[in-house]
């Protein structure tokens, strides 16, 4: 495995625990967030990559759309169910 694939993993997951911890929940809410947070930085990166920008890159891994694209999804996620 690639060392810029753990960086982004533990960028991903970071961002997950840190807006899982502010949001509250239980532990399943917090597992949902931290893949949702991988998914997005990974669209993050698909977008990085096809834009071909170079905002805050850190080898291949492109950290500003990776944080910004998985901040969406978990927006998106996030929200409380509407009842």
């Amino acid at each position: 495995m690639a060392p810029s694939f753990f960086l982004a993993a533990i960028v991903a997951t970071g961002v997950g625990l840190v807006y899982s911890i502010w949001r509250g929940g239980n532990l399943t809410r917090m597992a949902l967030l931290v893949v949702a947070a991988w998914i997005g930085f990974a669209v993050g990166q698909l977008i990085g990559a096809v834009l071909d920008l170079h905002v805050l890159l850190i080898g291949e891994v492109h950290l500003l759309e990776g944080i910004i694209g998985s901040l969406i999804v978990l927006v998106l996620v996030g929200r409380p169910a509407e009842t």
